[in-house]
């Protein structure tokens, strides 16, 4: 029995250049949500990216973007500390 292919094997399979980056910078905008500033719903909208990378990515690099996003968001969370 053939196996099942959700992709297109005529396609490169190579992911953009700029969703790392992107991940950081969503994960630094979710802190935004946190009472200090208060943009709660910007919640919501910093989360569309990394739900968008995750789609149809393998195992080792879904843990590298969500890896990506954590270091961004508790990066900019815990500025707090050295205050």
């Amino acid at each position: 029995m053939p196996r099942l292919r959700v992709s297109d094997p005529s396609r490169p399979t190579t992911r953009p250049r700029w969703e790392p980056p992107l991940l950081l910078l969503c994960g630094a905008a979710l802190t935004l949500a946190f009472p200090e500033a208060d943009l709660a719903p910007l919640a919501w909208v910093a989360l569309v990216p990394l739900l968008g990378a995750l789609r149809a990515v393998r195992l080792r690099r879904a843990i590298a973007y969500g890896a990506l996003f954590g270091l961004g968001f508790y990066g900019t969370l815990l500025v707090w500390v050295s205050h």
